[in-house]
């Protein structure tokens, strides 16, 4: 604090204003005067209330003392003291009149205008000395205060939590926001407390140190990571900014405290997006690898397919065909959701989809399970991707299965309903018509209310760490949002969970049939085709279908193999039909290599990489058609006839 007491002297009387003048700069004193109280008055209105008005080279701010003659000319002592007391800015600052008038009328006058003391003329210089000196440490000590509890006040309202250490690191001061960290009772004492009391145990040693090196007067702000215990025993982490202060005389340590939780959370947030960002990375090479697996068994299957017409095999092969190409689109979903786009949406009969599902979970369901579906009539249909429904189903179920561990009963139900504007309310989100509902209910453990109300957050999961990732309802919103579709949850506590979603309905309530190919108008008729793939399995089944429906082939096993075939008889081959991810030349150099020797050969590119639309855009206005593994028989002869009419080679 500087010692030096800013003081202002109002005094008509040149030799009485000098002699003070010379005493109070004796007693360190910056003494400022004025001949009559207008001037006074003027300059304090210019440098304390508005100190943009100051004269250059004139101190301003409060100053710590006025001394004022009674007797002045124009505005007298009085009257001046009276202006200033009237004053927001001023009314604190410490007044003494100065008269030569010793009598009662006087001092009351004086009193009733405002001043805080009197001096009487002739002064005594070492009165003066006194009172200046009393009335100054007196001054000062009250603003002290009234700092403080600013000070304090702006504490209270932090948002972070601070605490004031004592030597033994005792507790002196929490302000509000720590003991709300802390959930300590907030009308009850705030201090007096070890600082060990409210530190995790394992923290304990790691925190003193830092608090010690702070202490002794480590330079700046020392800051720590470490974990305190709140009143509910609960782990509170937190950041500490440890800094050495004065308190209430005293040296203190003062202690910021951050709390962490929220980082923590979107750091594990962060790590789990990672993650995902991981598998998302390797879904490329997986599919790719996946729709290898996959070609052979369609098209394989296919081939049979047409032999064991009519008899017991042909509906095992049928299913079997059905489960690859759901593999194969929940890979291409897979991919589709990685590369930002949409899936494709067509009719979805949701009575063969639970049809479809008894089969599949009556093998999961565990022995005390009893698994029950019920289709309503008329059988509702929704225009929707087909596998994203059956995504979201299968979330519900295992979720249910999950609820269940001692066994229970598991209810898919689908049905038709029509909501009126009332039955619409109970379901946020729709709207009155006809909807498609899906309804899957168990009789498991059940939530409380402050699980229901986070279930679908992302990561938000109440199964053991390592148990679930806190995605499958989340994915499920997301969903629904894509499908216009809305939900309704009911659970309780040790009776078991119901969800109830609903889909916009079909007008229709069965799918519409898709025409049948007409297998023999796309049969080749001898074209020779160059097959290139580097899988020997997916080779010869691809080469057999091929040649079962009328073309010859002609077989490679990598893109240098295929070039040189092509080269030996460029003006015989219709057409190629290569792989996109082979050695040393993959498919859309092959076509690039060939077109530089017959550039109107039409091709076809299998592929199951997520960046094939990109790779083959290189090769120009005229690029290959592309075909996703794994491909059925009908598609593949269809893409055939397709590509050779478009480029005009006629059979």
């Amino acid at each position: 604090m500087n010692d030096i007491l800013r003081v202002i002297l109002v005094e008509d009387d040149a030799h009485c204003q000098d002699i003070m003048c010379q005493f109070l700069s004796r007693m360190d004193c910056e003494v400022l005067t004025f001949g009559d109280g207008s001037a006074a008055l003027d300059y304090l209105a210019k440098s304390v209330v508005d100190p943009d008005r100051s004269e250059p080279g004139k101190p301003h701010g409060l100053p710590d003392l006025i001394l004022l003659d009674v007797m002045l000319p124009g505005v007298d002592g009085f009257e001046v003291c009276r202006r200033i007391r009237q004053h927001e800015t001023l009314r604190e600052v410490p007044t003494i009149l100065v008269t030569a008038l010793n009598d009662r009328n006087t001092r009351l006058n004086g009193f009733r205008a405002g001043a805080d003391d009197f001096l009487t003329k002739p002064v005594d210089t070492e009165e003066l000395r006194l009172r200046v000196r009393n009335i100054a440490r007196l001054n000062r000590f009250r603003r002290l205060v009234a700092e403080r509890e600013r000070v304090a006040q702006i504490s209270e309202l932090a948002p972070d939590g601070i605490l004031i250490l004592g030597a033994d690191f005792n507790i002196k001061y929490l302000n509000l926001a720590a003991r709300s960290l802390l959930r300590e009772n907030l009308s009850g004492p705030a201090a007096n407390r070890q600082l060990r009391e409210l530190l995790h145990p394992l923290h304990w040693d790691q925190t003193l140190r830092v608090l010690q090196e702070a202490w002794d007067g480590s330079p700046g702000a020392t800051t720590c990571n470490t974990e305190l215990v709140d009143a509910q025993g609960d782990s509170v982490p937190v950041e500490l900014n440890i800094r050495r202060v004065e308190w209430e005389s005293n040296a203190c340590l003062q202690i910021h405290l951050h709390d962490l939780r929220e980082r923590r959370r979107l750091e594990t947030q962060l790590l789990r997006l990672q993650r995902l960002e991981a598998v998302g990375s390797m879904a490329a090479g997986i599919a790719h690898d996946f729709g290898n697996l996959l070609t052979p068994m369609v098209a394989g299957a296919d081939i049979l397919l047409k032999a064991v017409e009519g008899k017991p095999e042909q509906r095992l092969l049928k299913s079997t065909l059905d489960a690859a190409a759901r593999g194969a689109k929940l890979v291409e979903n897979l991919l589709a959701f990685t590369r930002g786009l949409d899936g494709s949406s067509q009719v979805v009969s949701l009575k063969y989809m639970v049809e479809e599902m008894r089969v599949i979970l009556r093998g999961t369901c565990g022995p005390g399970v009893d698994f029950r579906t019920q289709i309503c009539r008329p059988a509702p249909a929704v225009i929707a991707d087909a596998t994203e429904i059956h995504q979201l189903v299968m979330n519900l179920c295992v979720n249910a299965l999950d609820a269940m561990p001692k066994g229970g009963i598991l209810e898919l139900k689908v049905s038709q309903q029509h909501l009126d504007e009332m039955a619409a309310a109970h379901y946020p989100g729709a709207h009155p018509g006809e909807w498609a509902c899906i309804s899957v209910s168990d009789t498991g453990c059940g939530m409380a209310p402050e699980q229901l109300a986070r279930i679908f957050e992302p990561f938000y999961t109440t199964k053991p760490v390592g148990e679930g990732t806190g995605l499958g309802l989340f994915t499920v919103r997301n969903i629904l949002r894509k499908h216009n579709g809305v939900i309704r949850v009911l659970s309780e506590q040790g009776r078991g969970t119901t969800f109830e979603i609903l889909f916009p309905a079909h007008a229709d309530s069965s799918p519409t049939a898709l025409a049948q190919t007409n297998e023999e108008a796309n049969r080749g008729q001898g074209e020779l085709v160059l097959l290139v793939d580097d899988e020997a399995s997916n080779a010869m089944i691809l080469s057999t279908m091929l040649s079962c429906w009328g073309y010859r082939v002609l077989c490679a096993h990598d893109g240098a193999q295929g070039l040189a075939l092509f080269c030996k008889q460029p003006h015989d081959i219709r057409l190629i039909i290569t792989d996109m991810v082979m050695p040393f030349m993959d498919g859309v150099a092959l076509i690039h290599a060939v077109r530089q020797l017959q550039p109107d050969v039409p091709a076809v590119i299998l592929s199951a990489a997520s960046d094939s639309e990109a790779r083959i855009k290189r090769l120009g206005p005229n690029a290959p058609l592309l075909l996703q593994k794994p491909i059925r028989r009908e598609t593949m002869l269809s893409a055939i006839r397709t590509v050779l009419e478009k480029s005009g080679q006629q059979i």
